[in-house]
């Protein structure tokens, strides 16, 4: 009966012990995805590999309607934070989350609309400095740059623009535009007027029309494209500066970890990529016969 009444208080006092002494659940995250495709799925599955903690993945299909419904599923939830891929997914989290929003897979353009209390996030492109800089070691002797914007979309990223091109000693042309219509003139005004145009993740100007012909304008007259992504380099842009698409998830992870660990969410600002690199488009840079330096390629990820 002793050794009986033993065992009782051993079972009654080790097992709690033993429960306090493990680690807690994980916590939960719910992800909420713009649209499917191969990128996202990448962002998701680096996030989760980062992040470690149990993700629910809600699908917008590219629809507003739709991303909406999902949210307020998410609001009637236990989560802990929710994990925005794509601006759309962003932007609806921003307007109608009840718990801490982290996005990822965005870019700079976008940053004006995401801004908020309760959300934070990485875009994908490298600051306009790190950018202006990379292409001047490409193109020694550069002077002049171009670039077409939508002012309702893009006018903080030109700010930033024309004071970075000043700091660094460039002459930067701009041309303004407010349909998508509008974006072929403007690229054949820039010819001969620019060294270099530079292509930014304006939604009025990208399109796969009007990046067509902007990769053609480059080619046939030797202006060479600084473009927002690598996918659009390896179309043909001679280079980007940017985070690697299959690293998108990665530092979305590290913010998300500082949230889950206590850090207030408003002590984490929306930031670019950390983790930018130069890619280039080796088979561009001989169409436009331009000579780019040696420890420019050895220090970049090269493709074409």
């Amino acid at each position: 009966m002793r050794q009986y009444r033993a065992a009782i208080w051993i079972l009654l006092i080790v097992v709690p012990l033993t429960a306090l002494c493990q680690n807690p659940e994980p916590a939960t995250i719910a992800v909420l995805k713009s649209a499917e495709n191969s990128i996202y799925d990448q962002a998701v599955a680096r996030f989760s590999e980062g992040c470690r903690a149990r993700v629910a993945v809600f699908k917008m299909n590219g629809s507003l309607q739709t991303g909406r419904e999902q949210i307020e599923a998410i609001n009637s939830g236990k989560y802990r934070l929710v994990l925005a891929v794509g601006a759309s997914a962003a932007l609806v989290a921003r307007e109608r989350s009840k718990h801490p929003v982290v996005f990822c897979a965005v870019f700079s353009p976008d940053r004006t609309r995401l801004a908020g209390s309760n959300i934070t996030g990485v875009t994908l492109d490298a600051s306009v400095k790190e950018q202006f800089s990379a292409l001047q070691r490409m193109m020694p002797g550069l002077k002049s740059i171009g670039v077409i914007y939508d002012p309702r979309v893009s006018s903080e990223l030109i700010r930033e623009a024309r004071s970075t091109s000043r700091t660094l000693g460039l002459r930067l042309e701009t041309r303004e535009v407010s349909s998508h219509k509008e974006v072929t003139w403007a690229v054949r005004d820039l010819v001969g007027l620019v060294e270099a145009q530079w292509v930014i993740a304006d939604s009025t100007v990208v399109n796969p029309e009007n990046l067509r012909h902007m990769l053609l304008t480059s080619v046939e007259n030797r202006m060479p494209i600084l473009a927002f992504s690598d996918a659009v380099v390896r179309e043909g842009a001679l280079a980007s500066v940017s985070s690697p698409t299959e690293e998108i998830g990665d530092e979305a992870a590290g913010l998300a970890n500082r949230i889950l660990n206590g850090q207030l969410i408003s002590t984490l600002p929306i930031r670019c990529s950390r983790r930018a690199v130069v890619f280039i488009n080796l088979k561009t840079a001989r169409s436009i016969k331009l000579h780019i330096p040696s420890d420019v390629l050895s220090a970049a990820r090269i493709g074409g």
